[in-house]
């Protein structure tokens, strides 16, 4: 795959063709077996938290039913059927033509909040100003603020951002959750050294946390303790099956089979 896009970028002589370089110009492969910590941790990011809760299909776009942008008075009230297949939103992610995507997507998940702030805080101030100068505009400025395109970027730009507030705002929601919280909290401990199969076995037991995270727990968990003590994986074991049945176990099984516990 490597060699094909390599080809397919440059010429027989490496020059790049057309004399531009491409938006995609090095191919990066790392074997994972480097870092096996990385991807059991919950992400940070912006486009990672996208991803992690909302979960970004093919690269390119979430599709997501109208409810997730509905309050519960809203339900209650009966504005929509949160449930009909023809309410599913698509929000197209792509960087290509998409700054504000661009400049977000790598942030910390904080940071993105106060980046789309401060893009709201600008458009409102762009809006305000030329509000309060429009009786100085004269036709020719007006005709030019039209034609020359300025006001379909500005629509364009207050379109997107919208678009990414609301994103933002589903993912503040659960991150904000205690459960959620408290989750990212036992990944650091783990992190830190402290032994977290405790915490997975209780979660497991009480329910409130799912076993796919439950599993990424123990698996950090072997990852950076070097394995877990047959033992104590047992009693995770059993814990796991009581609460979430033998579809669980097997994918502890799997995991065990991987190398992951």
């Amino acid at each position: 795959a490597a060699a094909a896009i390599a080809r397919a970028s440059a010429g027989a002589d490496g020059a790049v063709v057309g004399g531009e370089r491409p938006a995609v110009d090095t191919v990066l492969l790392l074997d994972r077996g480097l870092d096996t910590v990385t991807p059991l941790l919950t992400p940070l990011t912006h486009e990672g938290l996208l991803d992690e809760i909302l979960g970004i299909e093919g690269g390119t776009h979430l599709a997501l039913r109208a409810s997730a942008f509905m309050s519960a008075a809203d339900i209650e009230a009966g504005k929509g059927d949160p449930d009909d297949p023809e309410s599913l939103l698509y929000f197209p992610l792509q960087t290509a033509g998409d700054p504000i995507y661009s400049s977000i997507r790598n942030l910390h998940t904080a940071a993105a909040g106060r980046e789309l702030s401060a893009l709201a805080r600008s458009l409102a101030e762009t809006r305000a100003n030329f509000r309060n100068k429009k009786s100085d505009v004269t036709v020719a400025e007006l005709h030019e603020f039209v034609r020359g395109g300025q006001l379909a970027s500005f629509a364009g730009m207050k379109s997107g951002l919208d678009r990414h507030i609301r994103l933002a705002n589903v993912v503040k929601a659960v991150t904000s959750d205690p459960t959620f919280m408290a989750g990212w909290q036992t990944e650091r401990s783990a992190l830190e050294g402290e032994g977290v199969v405790d915490k997975a076995e209780e979660a497991a037991l009480c329910g409130h946390t799912g076993p796919v995270r439950v599993l990424r727990w123990a698996c950090l968990q072997s990852a950076v303790s070097g394995g877990i003590k047959a033992g104590r994986l047992d009693a995770l074991r059993r814990a796991v099956v009581q609460r979430h049945g033998y579809g669980a176990a097997l994918a502890m099984q799997r995991a065990e089979g991987a190398g992951m516990l």
